[in-house]
C-alpha cells in the first residue's frame, strides 16, 4: 500500500512538473506549412496611386494549433523579386518603450500595431501599405518562416529535463507571385505645376491690347474736340 501511494504521488508530480511529464511532441516534425492569401492588390489590377493598401491573410495548419508542433517567426513580402520587407517579427514585436515622468521607471507598452503570431487563433491578417510605388508592372510575393518542433525518438521521454533536447527545423512557406500595375495619374495632375509664366504672359499681351485700345480712343476723342 505504501509503494502504491508513492507511485501515485510521483505519477501525479510528474504531471504537474513539465520537467518531470513525458513530452507530448511527436517523434517526428510536422512539416504541415501555413496557407497564405492575398486578399490585396488584386491580381492584374490598375490602381491609380502611389501609395497602395495591401491585405493578407495567413492560416496556420490545424496540428500546429492542436499539438502545439509550429509556430511562426516572421512575415513578409518581396516587391518586385527584389525587395525584401519584413511586416512581422517574433524577435521583434514592436513594443514601445517610455519612461514615467513620476516614477522615473522604463515603461513598455504594446504598439498599436503589434500582431501576435503565435496566438490561439489559426487565421492571422495583416494590413500595411506599399508607398511611393512607381509607375508600371509591380509583383508581390508573401513569405512566412516557421519553425517545427518535436521530440526525436532516440531520446528518453520521461527524464528530468527532456524538453531541452527537444529539435526545432525551419519550415518555409510562400504565395505565388501575383501581378498589379500603378498609373500615377492622379498624383501626376496633382504635382503638376500651374503654367504661371504662360499665364503672366498672356495677361500682359491682354493689358497691352487693353492700353492700346485706351489710347487711340482718346486721341479720336481729342481729335472730335478740337474740330
Amino acid at each position: 500500500m505504501l509503494l502504491t501511494v508513492v507511485g501515485a504521488q510521483a505519477i501525479a508530480m510528474a504531471l504537474a512538473n513539465p520537467d518531470l511529464a513525458p513530452s507530448t511532441l511527436p517523434e517526428t516534425p510536422d512539416m504541415s506549412k501555413p496557407s497564405i492569401r492575398i486578399l490585396t492588390p488584386e491580381p492584374n489590377k490598375v490602381y491609380d496611386a502611389k501609395t497602395l493598401s495591401y491585405s493578407i491573410t495567413i492560416e496556420k495548419p490545424a496540428s500546429w494549433i492542436e499539438n502545439h508542433t509550429g509556430y511562426i517567426r516572421s512575415i513578409g513580402y518581396t516587391l518586385d523579386g527584389e525587395k525584401k520587407i519584413t511586416i512581422a517579427d517574433i524577435d521583434n514585436p514592436s513594443i514601445s518603450m517610455s519612461v514615467n515622468e513620476t516614477t522615473h521607471q522604463l515603461v513598455f507598452t504594446q504598439n498599436p500595431d503589434y500582431v501576435d503570431l503565435n496566438s490561439e487563433n489559426q487565421t492571422i491578417t495583416l494590413v500595411g501599405k506599399f508607398s511611393e510605388l512607381s509607375k508600371g508592372k509591380h509583383t508581390i510575393q508573401i513569405w512566412v518562416n516557421a519553425t517545427s518542433v518535436y521530440h526525436p525518438a532516440d531520446t528518453p521521454h520521461n527524464f528530468y529535463g527532456w524538453w531541452a533536447t527537444n529539435t526545432e527545423i525551419p519550415v518555409e512557406a510562400s504565395s505565388n507571385v501575383m501581378s498589379f500595375s500603378v498609373t500615377n495619374q492622379v498624383a501626376e495632375i496633382e504635382a503638376e505645376p500651374f503654367p504661371t509664366l504662360l499665364t503672366i504672359a498672356v495677361s500682359v499681351t491682354v493689358a497691352a491690347a487693353v492700353a492700346v485700345g485706351v489710347l487711340v480712343y482718346r486721341k479720336k476723342q481729342k481729335r472730335g474736340v478740337s474740330t
